[in-house]
């Protein structure tokens, strides 16, 4: 729990023990306090007052503890956060490794097509010899050479 919860669970506690005791004074002088002007200020100030504390202390527990609830879920978020973070540092190594594995790819893709294009040009020189030589030997055995 951070102070500022720490703080206004101090202060709601502080608050209760004032009316509290604000209650209890007014009890133990009721029965001496019987008149018209008691009954005035019990009616437009102290009767209120006691049951808007009561509301006021109910509704600051259930704010503190929507507080609790809310940093709870807070740390809940900053751990997501955190996990995301990493597996978003891991897919980028993965990125880059992959990039660097495309580029070696193109790389032997560019080797294996110039030396497919040379075999080529090999073949068809060898078949251009053969050819010529097939030509010779015709040649050769019609006795013309």
């Amino acid at each position: 729990m951070d102070k500022l919860t720490k703080n206004i669970e101090l202060q709601l506690w502080d608050f209760g023990q004032n009316t509290r005791t604000l209650q209890e004074s007014r009890q133990e002088i009721a029965n001496g306090w019987e008149d018209n002007a008691s009954r005035e200020l019990n009616s437009r100030f102290f009767n209120p007052h006691e049951n808007d504390s009561e509301k006021s202390i109910r509704f600051f527990h259930d704010q503190v503890d929507n507080v609790k609830q809310m940093e709870n879920e807070f740390v809940i978020i900053e751990t997501a956060v955190e996990e995301a973070n990493k597996l978003s540092g891991e897919i980028d190594s993965s990125l880059q490794y992959s990039r660097a594995d495309i580029k070696h790819s193109y790389h032997t893709l560019d080797e294996c097509i110039y030396s497919k294009n040379r075999s080529l040009d090999y073949c068809k020189n060898t078949q251009d010899k053969l050819n010529k030589l097939a030509k010779l030997k015709q040649l050769h055995n019609s006795g013309k050479y």
